[in-house]
């Protein structure tokens, strides 16, 4: 089985499961948190996983979360974490 190297948070049995990173906090007055996500029956799919509790964000949090959705977006796409 093919385990990333960031995954920090793994729940991962078999097919089941999911391999996930280090969540970073973007705003935790608005609830928002953003990482990587790989399911454990494709860990070579990654994906970038968010939550968000309020259905309106400050221009700040939008701002901070577009450049991490963007740089995690990268780090899915050209594949890095795997060893």
């Amino acid at each position: 089985m093919m385990h990333p190297t960031w995954c920090t948070t793994c729940t991962v049995s078999g097919q089941t499961g999911a391999h996930r990173s280090r969540s970073v906090v973007v705003n935790a007055g608005e609830g928002v948190t953003v990482n990587l996500f790989a399911s454990g029956a494709a860990p070579s799919l990654v994906l970038v996983e968010f939550h968000c509790a309020e259905p309106v964000l400050t221009p700040r949090t939008a701002t901070a979360l577009g450049r991490l959705l963007l740089s995690l977006s990268r780090a899915a796409t050209n594949g890095r974490g795997y060893t």
